[in-house]
């Protein structure tokens, strides 16, 4: 998704740790996608859902500072409150 000034936003929504690929780390596989979208000078806002959630691994994917792209609902109905704000953001 473009954001208004022609820059890619990108929204993670997850429920807890990454598991894939297999055959290799998926943590550092994840890490290593989100920041080569950061480095294509995408934004990356990430939303994790439910209880099995660190926020604070949702923050090595997330742009910064990540305290403004980092979100935490107890579950995916309460993501459109999360994805609401981000466009509010987008959009001021």
């Amino acid at each position: 998704m473009p954001a208004p000034g022609g820059q890619s936003v990108v929204i993670l929504l997850t429920d807890g740790t990454p598991n894939e690929p297999s055959g290799r780390n998926p943590v550092i596989a994840a890490i290593n996608a989100a920041n080569a979208l950061k480095s294509d000078d995408a934004l990356i806002y990430g939303i994790g859902v439910g209880g099995q959630v660190d926020v604070s691994d949702i923050e090595f994917y997330t742009s910064g500072p990540t305290a403004n792209f980092s979100f935490h609902v107890d579950n995916f109905n309460d993501a459109t409150t999360a994805i609401n704000s981000i466009v509010s953001d987008l959009n001021a």
